[in-house]
C-alpha cells in the first residue's frame, strides 16, 4: 500500500510542472474573514429565528483542549480565507500536464488513493492493548502533494480529512493508542478537527466515511458512548461508526467470567443523523466462541438501533466471522486459561492465542 502510494505521488510530482506565476500570487490574510463563512452565519442565525431547535450543547471543555480548539478554529478561518482568494484570483489550469488531462473523476481517484491513509514504519507490539490485525503499525497520511501547487491543493485540500477515520477509545488510558487521531482527554471524544458551525462545511470539508469506536463495557453501560460519538460527530459526520469490543474489553476477562452485555446502553444509544449504517465487532478468545455465539442469537440479534431523529437501523445480513492470531499475554501479563488448551486452538507460536470476532451490521431502512 505505502509503496504503491509513494510511486503515484511520485507520478504526480514529475507529471506537473511548476509554474513560477502560480506560486507567486499572493494568498489572502488569516486575518481578513471570508465572505462565505459570514453568508453560513447570517444562515444559521435565521435559522434559529425560526424557531428551530438550538443544536445540543456539549460539556465544557478543559482549559487545554479550548486553546487546542481555539487554535484549530484559526487554522480553519485560514484554510477558508485561502479557498476563497484562489477560487476569485484562480490558478494555472496546468493543462500542460498530463494528469490534468485526465477526466476529473479519474483524477479524483487518483489523489484520494495517494492522500489515504497508511501503516507507518513504526510496528505496535502485539501484546499492547491497543494491538489491531488491521492496525498493526501507527497510520499516517502523507500530505506532501498538497504542496506541489495551487491547483492540486485546490483540488484535494480537503481530502486527508475525508480519508482519516477518526479514533476514539473509551476506557482506561493504558487502553489507547498514544498517537493517535483523537485527543485523549475525558472520554477520549475530542477529535482533532475544528468544530464547524456550518453544516455545509461539515458535509463538504470535514465529512468522513467512518468513525471508529473502542470501547470498554464499563463505559458502554456508563452511557459514555452518546457523549463521546455527538462530540465527534459534529467534527465529522460520519455514514459509518463501527464500535469495537474487543476481548480486553468485556467484564472480567482476566478472571474467565462468562460473557455478558446489557441492553441499555444499545437503546439509549442515539448515532447521529448522518449515520447510514452501525457496524459492531464482539471480539472474544477461540475458547470463548461458543459463549460469544450464544450471546449474539440470544441477545444482540435482536437489537434495533436509533438516530437522534428516530430513524431505525435494523439488523442486516448474516454475522461474518473471523479468526486472527495475537497475543496471549495482553499488556505483558501471562493467563491460565490463555494456554493453547485452554482455548482449543491447537499447538500457537510463544505467547500467541487464536481470537474470535464476530461482525455484525445494522442499515436504514429503506
Amino acid at each position: 500500500m505505502e509503496g504503491a502510494s509513494n510511486a503515484i505521488s511520485s507520478f504526480i510530482k514529475r507529471a506537473i510542472s511548476f509554474r513560477t506565476a502560480d506560486n507567486r500570487r499572493p494568498v489572502a490574510s488569516s486575518h481578513r474573514a471570508s465572505p462565505f463563512q459570514h453568508s453560513e452565519r447570517r444562515k444559521g442565525d435565521h435559522h434559529l429565528e425560526d424557531g428551530n431547535q438550538m443544536p445540543k450543547s456539549r460539556q465544557k471543555l478543559p482549559s487545554g483542549s479550548r486553546r487546542l480548539m481555539n487554535k484549530l478554529r484559526r487554522r480553519e478561518a485560514t484554510l477558508l480565507n485561502l479557498v476563497d482568494e484562489i477560487s476569485k484570483s484562480g490558478c494555472h489550469p496546468q493543462l500542460q500536464s498530463p494528469l490534468f488531462k485526465l477526466p476529473g473523476e479519474i483524477r479524483e481517484h487518483i489523489f484520494s488513493y495517494v492522500l489515504s491513509e497508511s501503516d507507518g514504519r513504526e510496528s505496535i507490539s502485539q501484546h499492547d492493548y491497543w494491538y489491531r490485525p488491521d492496525y498493526p503499525s501507527h497510520r499516517y497520511i502523507d500530505t506532501a502533494l498538497l504542496r506541489t501547487c495551487r491547483q492540486v491543493w485546490v483540488e484535494t485540500y480537503a481530502l486527508p480529512r475525508r480519508n482519516v477515520s477518526p479514533r476514539i477509545w473509551l476506557g482506561s488510558s493504558d487502553r489507547e493508542s498514544p498517537r493517535r487521531f483523537a485527543y485523549a482527554e475525558g472520554v477520549n471524544e475530542e477529535i482533532l478537527f475544528p468544530t464547524m458551525e456550518s453544516d455545509h462545511l461539515r458535509r463538504n470539508i470535514h465529512a468522513n466515511e467512518s468513525l471508529q469506536v473502542f470501547a470498554q463495557m464499563y463505559m458502554l453501560e456508563l452511557d459514555r458512548l452518546n457523549e463521546a460519538v455527538s462530540n465527534a460527530s459534529v467534527k465529522a459526520s460520519p455514514r459509518r461508526i463501527t464500535i469495537t469490543l474487543r476481548y480486553t474489553d468485556w467484564w472480567n476477562w482476566e478472571m474467565n467470567s462468562p460473557l455478558r452485555i446489557e441492553d441499555t446502553w444499545a437503546e439509549k444509544f442515539e448515532a447521529p443523523n448522518s449515520v447510514e449504517e452501525v457496524v459492531l465487532e464482539l471480539e472474544t478468545r477461540n475458547g470463548k466462541k461458543p459463549e460469544l455465539d450464544a450471546l449474539i442469537s440470544r441477545q444482540v440479534s435482536k437489537w434495533v438501533f436509533r438516530t437522534e431523529d428516530r430513524k431505525a437501523l435494523v439488523l442486516h445480513g448474516q454475522p461474518k466471522e473471523s479468526f486472527w492470531v495475537g497475543s496471549a499475554k495482553p499488556g505483558g501479563v501471562t493467563f491460565p486459561h490463555h494456554t493453547a488448551y485452554a482455548n482449543q486452538s491447537g499447538p500457537m507460536g510463544q505467547d500467541e492465542m487464536l481470537y474470535y470476532t464476530v461482525k455484525l451490521k445494522w442499515k436504514r431502512e429503506s
